[in-house]
């Protein structure tokens, strides 16, 4: 993670709190914003991965997917080598109810020396290892002949609706407890490396696809202003679209199912209370 992404995480809540008096308003009252940074990992459905090009038109079909390289288990939070973010505002337009806008990276490599099926068609001297037609034949995979990384993110930009419920504040509302869930959506800009027979292209950028998440979780307010989440996620990223060329002549397609842990810390401030009044309390 970033200097700069850890420097937005703890300054500003410093920033937006300073000066701010001793309130007892909820902090999923109407008029109440919010900003949170955290890291994730994923897990990811298997997957038809469809590629092609002027002279080939293949799915590798039944493919696993990891979102490390080094292959370690999604719910070890701090086990990847690839980091994956997220950061997310918003803003309480009632109470209980916010809207939400955010940035969410996921990352997916395939796992290596596993077992796939090949189905399509290779035209003659498109491949040094395959040519002809291949139906659903199972294959051992070689990331020399065929590999799709993107290491540099599925970034996946997102709006959408979140409830949060509090169940216990403390007196002088140092400490609450709340729940939270909703869901979001928003485009996938994608940054890829593909390797294909040997030779690898590296950093090609498109707009992919479209995802959708659904989220729940628990969230810790401490003095109304700071606050920590844990949250799982859920969705589905839909990539029909993948650019694996400048050119825009070769493409590919994945779409998963996945699950995601996460942990946030973030902040709030009121923008504008319910009341009008930032030192009156909220009964």
């Amino acid at each position: 993670m970033s200097k700069f992404f850890l420097s937005i995480i703890f300054i500003f809540p410093v920033l937006f709190c300073v000066g701010q008096r001793k309130t007892k308003l909820n902090t999923n009252g109407e008029g109440t914003m919010f900003f949170s940074g955290g890291i994730n990992r994923s897990a990811y459905s298997s997957a038809d991965v469809s590629l092609e090009g002027n002279n080939y038109s293949i799915i590798l079909g039944e493919l696993s997917l990891t979102d490390s390289q080094n292959e370690t288990s999604p719910l070890s939070l701090f086990g990847s080598e690839n980091h994956q973010f997220n950061i997310q505002i918003g803003y309480f337009i009632s109470n209980k109810w916010a809207i939400i806008g955010g940035y969410d990276r996921y990352n997916t490599f395939f796992k290596t020396e596993q077992p796939i099926e090949l189905s399509g068609t290779f035209s003659p001297s498109s491949h040094s290892n395959y040519s002809g037609t291949y139906d659903n034949e199972s294959i051992d995979l070689d990331v020399n002949d065929f590999n799709l990384m993107q290491s540099q993110g599925m970034n996946f930009f997102n709006i959408g609706a979140l409830r949060m419920d509090q169940w216990y504040k403390s007196r002088k509302a140092e400490f609450a407890f709340n729940t939270v869930a909703g869901a979001k959506f928003g485009p996938i800009f994608s940054m890829v490396d593909y390797t294909f027979d040997n030779s690898t292209r590296q950093q090609i950028s498109s707009l992919s696809g479209v995802g959708f998440t659904g989220f729940a979780g628990i969230r810790l307010d401490f003095f109304q202003h700071i606050y920590l989440e844990t949250i799982i996620s859920g969705g589905y990223l839909n990539q029909s679209n993948i650019d694996l060329s400048t050119t825009g002549s070769e493409t590919a397609g994945q779409k998963v199912a996945f699950i995601s842990p996460q942990v946030n810390l973030g902040f709030s401030f009121f923008a504008r209370p319910t009341n009008g009044c930032g030192t009156c309390p909220q009964w």
